[in-house]
């Protein structure tokens, strides 16, 4: 019989992180976390299948699965000995954050709202309960929450308060009230108070968000299939919002801007989860904790360790949610980490030095558009113009355009020019906004905010927690802004140059050692008694004289076993932005061949093997002494041939049938002393770094 739900918590795990594509990123998770024995509030998930199944029948499904998720929470009882409050939470097998919905303190009611004030608090419980009101009125009923957002601050307002955090209980209560008539007057029914319909009502919701607009738009921009699906996650209320020795927070075990190996993240006390990834408040450095008393120097050390643990585990860099009730730590959340460009070639390094993956895994975690993002400009050193404000940096790069204020004046104004989307703090429906605009500016939120992760995994300039100062910029005016420092301009002009990065320049190496390439500069004589090759390529850019260190290496160590590809690299048109980092451009290419076609045969180093010239040059190379190597065209060719140029791919289909038939057919050749060519076409270090970076 196939399995409804997927329990985990202390001691029960029935399933585990590899089973994303059942369970979703975030209930995958959570499994192996409780697999560790973490801190993990008990919950289940039910599967990917039904969100695409509940999108065509939503009646059936829910008549379906109820009875099970029922069971589910009776067992969830048997843990608390009463029946906790659970969060219905989305999770995609690929993480798509914010796209979709969350509804926390589900349960809560009139009825048993004096029951939770005697175990969490009359303040806490009152506060989860707004909360309730808002975020299942929003999610599953389609009430603006710009709608309860006015009448929160009307009464902020009346009792003088800024922060909700600061609003009593009996303030609360006067919310409540408010909340209830607004749900009532736009959804035309009373607020549901009875947690059967709640849950039914947030599942439902969380499986209808997998189609809206701002996860549509996600999923395209990134390519992901709309077809999968995102579980639903059931899970035991934890509440960061019970007192001044709770809170809620957001790290990663690493920095996502920079990669550096330091722990990294903000928390809010006294607040739950969605106060700190939705920007509403600028939350607190998590190392800030040391020294606030009470519970937190002990969290922060537990905080450290888990992380330690996790990153240990998962072999990358983690993206962490977690909640502290009471001065207890509970863990809700782990996935890969979203990180900005440069933070991705240094984690990789690092990780590798630390033996955690080896480069190959590596090179499959870099992706061309993570080196075209380093190549871009930065702000020139020693420009100290003042700026108007500095925020937080939280994605990188340089980039100016005209503001704009609203998600459809970005969308609108940007096919005209630039421009830079600024606001108080983006949501989840501004990401056409995001994608149109060439950076995103906010004046609240932190680094682990909405904006912020968002604009990361884009590799969008992104400056969060400006303050108030940033809203005195005026639609229209030019703005430049460094995504590094989190400086800001406003109609100045702001003098770029390009961007150098070591951890690039140690990937660069990594590749022609696993593609067996020799850059210049390398002693060939030096690999004595081993096959190289030598990618012509690698002179593009070279100082000095590269061809008289090869032909003077040579002299000294022989022409044997070694191989000088003269293949040099050809660009798609996307690629265009190699040019720009230095590359020569096509004339010059051609040009830089000859000279050394031509000096070749100066030289006639007899014996030395060819790659990767032009059939028409083949005759005249022979006669010269040297060896070329052809693509074989049958399957003699390859069998009395001393050395073998890789064959094309119509070669492979037509005479070996596959590429695993020529593999091992190269294999038992090269195991009886036959040289087979194999690497790949020669190239310039960075444009073969850009070949091959994610395979």
């Amino acid at each position: 019989m196939k399995k409804l739900i997927y329990k985990f918590g202390p001691g029960v795990s029935e399933g585990d992180g590899t089973q994303k594509d059942l369970l979703g990123g975030k209930g995958a998770g959570l499994q192996e976390m409780a697999k560790l024995g973490l801190p993990v509030p008990p919950g289940f998930t039910v599967p990917c299948s039904y969100s695409m199944t509940s999108l065509k029948d939503p009646k059936a499904v829910i008549e379906q699965i109820m009875p099970v998720v029922m069971n589910g929470l009776e067992w969830l009882t048997g843990q608390f000995g009463y029946t906790p409050l659970v969060s219905v939470r989305s999770g995609a097998p690929v993480s798509c954050p914010g796209m979709m919905d969350t509804i926390l303190n589900v349960g809560l009611t009139e009825a048993n709202l004096p029951a939770w004030s005697k175990r969490i608090g009359e303040r806490a419980a009152r506060d989860s309960y707004r909360r309730l009101i808002q975020m299942l009125g929003a999610t599953a009923f389609g009430i603006p929450s710009e709608a309860f957002e006015t009448k929160l601050a009307l009464i902020k307002k009346t009792v003088g308060v800024e922060a909700d955090k600061d609003l009593a209980a009996g303030d609360l209560k006067a919310v409540i009230a408010e909340y209830k008539k607004v749900f009532q007057a736009v959804a035309q029914q009373p607020f549901p108070d009875d947690p059967d319909v709640q849950l039914t009502a947030s599942m439902t919701a969380v499986w209808r968000s997998w189609n809206n607009e701002r996860a549509v738009v996600y999923r395209d921009l990134y390519k992901i299939s709309h077809d999968m699906g995102t579980a639903v996650t059931v899970q035991a209320m934890v509440f960061g919002n019970m007192n001044d020795e709770s809170g809620s927070g957001v790290l990663f075990t690493r920095n996502p801007s920079t990669g550096e190996n330091n722990l990294y993240g903000e928390f809010l006390p006294n607040a739950q989860g969605e106060d700190v990834v939705n920007g509403s408040r600028t939350p607190i450095n998590v190392h800030e904790m040391v020294g606030m008393g009470g519970c937190w120097d002990k969290i922060i050390v537990e905080l450290v360790d888990l992380s330690i643990l996790l990153e240990q585990h998962q072999r990358d860099m983690q993206d962490v949610e977690f909640t502290v009730q009471d001065g207890k730590l509970f863990v809700l959340q782990c996935r890969t980490g979203k990180r900005e460009a440069s933070a991705a070639f240094r984690i990789a390094v690092e990780m590798v030095a630390d033996g955690l993956i080896d480069k190959p895994t590596a090179l499959k975690r870099l992706a061309p558009a993570q080196y075209k993002v380093l190549k871009q400009p930065k702000v020139a050193k020693g420009f100290d113009l003042e700026p108007l404000v500095t925020g937080l940096a939280a994605c990188g790069g340089v980039t100016s355009g005209r503001a704009v204020f609203s998600t459809e004046a970005a969308v609108e104004k940007a096919k005209i020019g630039p421009v830079i989307l600024v606001s108080e703090e983006t949501t989840p429906d501004d990401l056409a906004g995001m994608v149109a605009a060439q950076a995103v500016l906010t004046s609240k939120g932190g680094a682990t905010s909405h904006a912020a992760v968002v604009a990361r995994s884009m590799d969008k300039t992104c400056v969060v927690g400006c303050g108030p100062t940033l809203l005195t910029i005026s639609e229209g005016d030019q703005v430049t802004v460094c995504g590094d420092t989190g400086r800001i301009w406003i109609n100045a002009e702001v003098p770029v140059e390009g961007g150098d990065n070591s951890y690039v320049e140690m990937v660069c190496g990594w590749i022609f050692e696993l593609k067996g390439l020799v850059p210049s500069g390398t002693n060939v004589w030096e690999l004595k008694g081993h096959k190289v090759r030598v990618s012509v390529a690698d002179w593009l850019l070279a100082e000095g004289d590269p061809f008289t260190d090869f032909a003077d290496a040579l002299d000294q160590r022989g022409t044997e076993d070694v191989i000088l590809d003269l293949s040099l690299p050809a660009l798609e048109p996307d690629d265009l932005i190699l040019w720009e980092v230095g590359c020569p451009v096509d004339g010059q290419i051609d040009q830089f061949l000859e000279r050394v076609l031509k000096r070749l045969a100066d030289y006639k180093l007899k014996g030395l093997t060819l790659l990767g010239l032009d059939p028409k040059l083949k005759e005249t190379m022979e006669g010269y002494g040297y060896v070329v190597i052809d693509s074989p065209k049958t399957l003699a060719d390859v069998l009395m041939a001393d050395i073998v140029m890789p064959p094309s791919q119509e070669f492979i289909e037509k005479v070996c049938g596959s590429v695993a038939a020529w593999d091992k057919l190269r294999a038992m050749l090269e195991k009886d002393g036959k040289k087979i060519g194999g690497a790949p076409e020669g190239v310039h270090p960075e444009q073969a770094l850009f070949a091959f970076l994610g395979k």
